[in-house]
C-alpha cells in the first residue's frame, strides 16, 4: 500500500515515518454507495483516499443530500475528530469504488507523540481544511449563481489544481455533474450553461474529465464580485 505518492501531506514524511504510519493504518474497500460512516456515529479515527473518491454529505429534513465535500486520492476526511472522542459531523460516501485508510485515534496520538514531524503535519493539514471551511462559508453566502461556481472551482483549485503556467490551471474532476452542482449549491442546468459560457469565452477548457482554467483571474473577480 502506498498511501505517499499521491500528494497527501504524509508524503513529506521520512521513510521510516512512512513505516509507522503504515503499521497503525487499516485499509477499507468500498463499492460505490457505500457508508464510510454516518453522521452521528462516534468518531474512531481520521481517515483519507488511497483510491477512488468519496463524498462528506449532510441531509436536509426532508432526506435531500447535499454535499459539502468531494474528496480524491490523498486527501484526509475525519481529522475534524483528531485527539477528541465526538461525532462524526457529516456522513461520508464512497462516490465511487474507492478504498480508504483509516488510523484510530488512540494509535495516532501514541505516534504523534514521539514524532514531531508528523504532528506538524498535521497541523498542516487542519490548517488547510479549515482555509477551505471559510472558502465553503463564503460559497453560503454568496447569492449569484456565477459567484458561487467561481468559487467552488476556486476551492477546488487550492485543494488539488496543477499550476501549468501562470494564469493556468489543471483540475481533475472526475465527478458526476449532479454531484458537482449540489457541492456549488445550484441545480445541474445551470452549472451546465455556466460553465458552457466560460468555456465559449476560453476562460476554462475540458480534456476529458481534466478542466484547464485558462484565466483565474476571471474566477477570481466573479467570485469576489459578489
Amino acid at each position: 500500500m502506498d498511501i505517499f505518492a499521491m500528494g497527501s501531506v504524509f508524503s513529506e514524511l521520512p521513510p521510516e515515518s512512512q513505516e509507522d504510519l503504515l503499521k497503525i493504518t487499516r485499509e477499507i474497500s468500498l463499492k460505490k454507495g457505500e457508508v464510510v460512516f454516518q453522521e452521528g456515529d462516534p468518531g474512531v479515527g481520521f481517515h483519507f483516499v488511497l483510491s477512488g473518491a468519496v463524498k462528506i454529505v449532510k441531509m436536509n429534513e426532508e432526506g435531500k443530500e447535499h454535499i459539502i465535500h468531494i474528496l480524491g486520492p490523498g486527501e484526509l476526511f475525519g481529522e475534524v475528530l483528531l485527539f477528541n472522542q465526538g461525532a462524526y459531523p457529516a456522513t461520508a460516501i464512497a462516490q465511487s469504488d474507492s478504498l480508504v485508510g483509516v488510523v484510530p485515534n488512540e494509535k495516532l496520538e501514541e505516534l504523534v507523540l514521539r514524532n514531531n514531524q508528523l504532528a506538524l503535519l498535521i497541523i498542516k493539514a487542519l490548517n488547510r481544511r479549515l482555509q477551505v471551511a471559510q472558502q465553503k462559508i463564503r460559497s453560503l453566502a454568496l447569492t449569484g449563481a456565477q459567484a458561487k461556481v467561481a468559487n467552488t472551482l476556486l476551492a477546488l483549485l487550492y485543494e488539488r489544481g496543477q499550476e501549468e503556467t501562470d494564469q493556468t490551471w489543471r483540475l481533475e474532476l472526475d465527478i458526476p455533474k449532479q454531484d458537482l452542482a449540489s457541492l456549488v449549491g445550484v441545480t445541474r442546468e445551470t452549472l451546465a450553461r455556466i460553465l458552457s459560457e466560460w468555456q465559449k469565452q476560453k476562460w476554462i477548457e475540458w480534456q476529458g474529465k481534466t478542466l484547464l482554467i485558462h484565466e483565474v483571474i476571471n474566477l477570481k473577480e466573479i467570485s469576489s464580485s459578489n
